[in-house]
């Protein structure tokens, strides 16, 4: 599982963190010293996650454990269905 991950990461990973077009004026070369423009973070838009799946979860498990059990059960019935379709080819 793990390695499917990096696989993913390798092929993705890049893209989402680095984009194609040059920094402003100024803005560029602020490791040892501040920037020219005194701003501390990147120009990059940013995307904050407003919930997470794991924190609900923790906070309501009968719920977790409802919904795991939903998602077990269709899936499944999902490859029961595909593999009797395959059987009776």
């Amino acid at each position: 599982m793990l390695r499917l991950l990096d696989k993913g990461m390798e092929v993705a990973g890049a893209v989402v963190q680095q984009i194609e077009q040059p920094p402003n004026p100024g803005t560029n070369n602020n490791l040892w010293e501040p920037r020219d423009d005194g701003a501390i973070e990147s120009d990059q838009p940013q995307y904050v996650r407003r919930q997470s799946l794991y924190l609900e979860a923790q906070m309501r498990p009968g719920r977790a454990a409802v919904a795991g059990f939903a998602f077990t059960s269709l899936a499944l019935a999902i490859l029961r269905r595909r593999r009797t379709r395959i059987l009776t080819r």
